[in-house]
């Protein structure tokens, strides 16, 4: 289970939630300043998206590794916000058809987040915070979109797929039981290779400290909304998945560890999108 290596006859399949609700137009710390929580996520998912571009990319050479769907949740439903459409299409799809929104930012211009002070990030997506939290809604249409996948004749073998959710933690369209059937759903889906991993990433308003990328079961929760919930609605770090993460288990903790984050700094979580992908990569 979880050996299987991703190319391009193996292709990886990658989900990037974004909870794009009124909540995460609250601030946290990002380099000596303060921003939004929005800002935050967005500089996250476009760094890992462009991580996987260049790892795609041999010379002049594109090989299609992943298949990829970045997905916004918030007042305005669930939207794709890569393409027209709530799919999942290849990478080079997905950054070619980038270019055809008009609320989209090209990958190659260098652009800040709303505060002009910071300057040196660059990121595919817009920062949005607006209305209501629907994240069971947005789990349940991911869900189908993954089982989908994980079926078709050329990805059943696969590596199963990954999906990250960046949140600040709160949900309002289900209480807490439906919303921990929707993730259970969600992690019953796969592959021959193993179930889906969903890996949620959290920020709760007391701001963001430094933490570790994987959260074991025997580690005090800090006492915030949605916290607990999303820790338990994360998958478990598969005994086969120990030896490639060692170096992100620096921790007095003992497993069974969770794929969850909370109140970490962008780059620690910046980290944590790339272990899941360079530990399988190749």
């Amino acid at each position: 289970m979880y050996q299987q290596r991703i190319s391009t006859a193996h292709r990886g399949a990658i989900v990037i939630m974004i909870d794009q609700s009124a909540s995460m137009g609250n601030e946290v710390p990002y380099k000596y300043l303060r921003t939004t929580k929005a800002d935050v996520a967005v500089v996250a998912a476009g760094r890992l998206i462009q991580e996987l571009a260049l790892r795609c990319r041999s010379g002049y050479e594109w090989r299609n590794y992943f298949d990829i769907c970045v997905v916004g949740y918030s007042g305005h439903g669930i939207v794709p916000l890569l393409s027209d459409k709530l799919e999942f299409c290849t990478l080079d799809q997905q950054l070619a058809m980038r270019k055809k929104l008009p609320h989209r930012i090209d990958i190659n211009l260098p652009r800040s987040t709303s505060d002009p002070r910071i300057r040196d990030d660059r990121y595919l997506l817009l920062p949005c915070h607006e209305g209501r939290t629907p994240m069971c809604s947005a789990f349940r249409a991911v869900t189908n979109m993954v089982r989908g996948w994980c079926r078709r004749q050329a990805c059943v073998d696969n590596f199963p797929p990954i999906v990250f959710n960046i949140t600040d933690g709160m949900f309002n369209d289900a209480n807490p039981e439906q919303m921990m059937r929707a993730a259970e759903s969600l992690r019953s889906t796969g592959t021959t290779d193993g179930n889906t991993l969903l890996i949620n990433i959290t920020y709760n308003s007391g701001g963001v400290n430094s933490g570790s990328y994987l959260t074991s079961e025997q580690e005090p929760l800090p006492f915030a909304a949605g916290v607990k919930r999303l820790f338990e609605m994360s998958s478990v770090v598969p005994d086969e998945l120990y030896p490639r993460l060692r170096g992100a288990l620096d921790t007095p903790y003992f497993p069974p560890y969770r794929f969850f984050c909370y109140n970490s700094s962008p780059e620690e979580i910046i980290s944590l999108l790339s272990i899941g992908t360079t530990s399988i990569l190749f």
